[in-house]
């Protein structure tokens, strides 16, 4: 799997390792907890992603190997976005910056609004 920045439009894939450790909230209304979280992800390089994420709260408690998907965008500044349902009724939406040549990828949670997670996404595998 290859993770790269190219052309004129940024592009990223590959399978990336990122863990969590910041709070969320428990759903619409609920109260804040803190989260802590290991997750695989793989783009696919041309805009969708698979992910497998162990995911513990204060409160709702440990999510093993829940399995996701979701879309992806960049920019040709190698800025991006993320969407990703965790849940019925729930759409995570992620800010990203593309660095260290396609091997790290910086991101942090917009919306929804109470939720303040960052996460920082490392190449596996890299060869």
């Amino acid at each position: 799997m290859r993770v790269a920045v190219t052309g004129a439009r940024g592009r990223l894939g590959g399978a990336l390792m990122h863990a969590l450790a910041e709070a969320a909230f428990t759903g619409p209304g609920g109260p804040i907890e803190s989260v802590v979280g290991v997750v695989i992800r793989r783009y696919d390089g041309h805009g969708g992603f698979t992910q497998v994420d162990n995911v513990k709260g204060s409160i709702s408690g440990l999510v093993p190997d829940r399995e996701g998907f979701g879309t992806y965008e960049v920019n040709e500044d190698c800025t991006g976005a993320t969407h990703f349902q965790p849940g019925p009724g729930i759409t995570i939406e992620e800010k990203l910056v593309i660095v260290n040549k396609g091997r790290e990828v910086l991101s942090m949670v917009s919306n929804p609004p109470p939720v303040m997670i960052t996460t920082i996404q490392r190449k596996i595998g890299w060869r």
